[in-house]
């Protein structure tokens, strides 16, 4: 039987915030700040660029509509601004994808498939029902981009929270956002496609301080194209470390079939040997990227 969205424990928790955002968890340090929207704004956006990069353990979990059952699986994040990206999602000490993106490409390879996917950074993956894309996970993680180019259409007080509703002129998207009136944390935060439908929601929880910056621990996202949805839970997490340029490229596998996405996201077959060299793959969950 495939996952039933009705009782997805993302859904539930996104049931329980739309009650009321009274609902949501923090540690009081002291009274809700009274800010104006340019210094919740400012914020915000200034504990974001205190990141340049972020290395972590992750538990993640995929649930989508193309699945019979939601895919648990750990590995590690690594992130540097501007949006490159790896991920490595592993199950019993077998890899079970290798994603690097650099902002404008993304490389999948899937050890077990024998399948090596390339496409543009920002279409989706559309492997194993993941239905999104790199960029859009690193721009999740770089959360304070989430004003950039945006105009601020509508500043709300509440007891506990300030909500905010911007306008991407450009792009002709809404962005709904949640911030916490006691540490300024971005708690949630929605966008809109041009029709006013949900594009995609994500939900930022259970922060600790790392190096004077407050990061989220547990990010679950929501896309409605697929009903997928995507738990992370971090560990182990560091920040503005210096990363090995290595674990941003890759070396191309022997012997594997090579799958450029189109870009409708529709794969069209190319040579072994048409990518150019990116990232050299990891066998196994043992072994972690070097990061010297």
């Amino acid at each position: 039987m495939r996952h039933n969205p009705s009782v997805s424990p993302f859904l539930l928790i996104v049931a329980t915030l739309l009650t009321g955002c009274a609902a949501m968890e923090h540690v009081p340090s002291g009274p809700p700040k009274v800010l104006t929207v340019q210094e919740v704004r400012d914020g915000v956006t200034s504990n974001s660029k205190k990141i340049s990069t972020l290395k972590a353990k992750a538990k993640i979990t995929f649930m989508s509509s193309d699945l019979n059952d939601p895919l648990n699986c750990t590995g590690y994040i690594r992130l540097e601004r501007p949006k490159r990206l790896r991920i490595i999602c592993s199950k019993l000490f077998s890899t079970i994808f290798d994603v690097v993106s650099n902002g404008n490409e993304f490389w999948l390879y899937v050890p077990k498939e024998k399948k090596l996917y390339h496409g543009r950074s920002d279409q989706d993956i559309r492997y194993l029902g993941l239905r999104f894309s790199p960029n859009e996970i690193a721009g999740i993680l770089e959360n304070g981009e989430v004003f950039r180019d945006s105009t601020v259409t509508s500043f709300e007080v509440h007891p506990e929270h300030w909500h905010i509703e911007l306008t991407n002129p450009q792009e002709l998207t809404q962005h709904h956002l949640v911030v916490d009136r006691y540490n300024i944390n971005l708690v949630r935060y929605e966008t809109y496609n041009p029709d006013g439908t949900l594009r995609m929601k994500a939900l930022f929880d259970d922060f600790e301080d790392v190096d004077g910056c407050r990061v989220p621990k547990r990010i679950e996202v929501y896309w409605p194209r697929g009903n997928t949805s995507l738990i992370i839970q971090l560990t182990d997490i560091s920040l503005n470390e210096e990363l090995n340029p290595d674990i941003f490229r890759f070396t191309e596998p022997e012997n594997v079939e090579i799958i450029r996405l189109s870009r409708g996201g529709e794969p069209s077959y190319l040579r072994t040997g048409a990518i150019i060299p990116v990232l050299q793959p990891l066998s196994t969950a043992r072994t972690e990227p070097s990061t010297n």
